[in-house]
This record gives C-alpha cells, structure tokens and sequence, in this order.
C-alpha cells in the first residue's frame, strides 16, 4: 500500500492552491447547490441536475490556510432556495464563471466536502453556509 505524508508547509501550500484558483478573476467566486447525480468530473456540464441556489463567495473567499485547513468566510448574502429538494453536491466557479471545482454535500459529521445543517432545502427558504473548508490530510 502507498503512503503519502506531508508537512504542514505541503498541504498549507496545496490548500492555497484552492484559494488562488476561487479568487483568480479578482472578483468574488460562486457556488451553486444542485440535486441528482454529481458529474462525473468538474469539466462535464450541468445536465438535468435541480439547481437550488447560487451563492456569492466572499472576496477574498478566505484568509492563507493553517495546518493544512482553507476555512471560507461565510458568503455576505443569504439566497432563497429555488426550488424544493436535497441537495447532493455544489459547483465552485471563479469570478467569470469558470468551474474550478466539484464537490460532494452532506449534512454535517457525514463526510461530504460542503457539510450543511440539513440538505432539504424549500422553496423560496433561506439556504446557508457558515462554517466549511477544504482539508489537505497530513496522512
């Protein structure tokens, strides 16, 4: 079996990366929720997944990583649920709208890549996120 362990400057350095890639239009970042089957990579187009909202990232989206960990400031404005289902994964876009990365939603303590208090969402219900990151392990 393989092993990979790496220094704190490593994953700091790898977490940054994130960071850099969100914030690199100069303006702030988006991430949309959606429902049904996450593409099978970040490249592939949203096809008859259920969006149900676009978030506006802060700018900058967070401050340098620590330990490995990139927390992201909690977005400024609370949007309304489009529509009413459970939310399954998100989409990150920079700025100008290109996708720089897909990841999986859970509700919290499950594992998912964006943890939610509750992943049903309502219609025209707020839709939040407060407290998420992205973790390079130290192995």
């Amino acid at each position: 079996m393989a092993t990979l362990r790496l220094p704190v400057a490593t994953r700091d350095a790898l977490a940054g990366v994130f960071l850099q890639l969100i914030d690199a239009a100069g303006t702030p970042g988006s991430v949309s929720l959606y429902g049904g089957v996450q593409p099978s990579d970040a490249a592939s187009g949203v096809t008859d997944q259920t969006c149900f909202a676009e978030i506006a990232l802060a700018y900058p989206a967070a401050d340098a990583p620590q330990s490995g960990i990139l927390g992201f400031f909690a977005p400024a404005d609370v949007p309304s649920a489009l529509e009413t289902g459970e939310v399954t994964w998100a989409r990150f876009r920079d700025g100008d709208g290109n996708t720089v990365w897909d990841g999986s939603v859970t509700e919290i303590g499950r594992g998912g890549m964006v943890e939610m208090n509750t992943t049903k969402v309502v219609k025209d219900g707020p839709v939040r996120l407060s407290n998420w990151s992205i973790v390079i392990p130290g192995g």
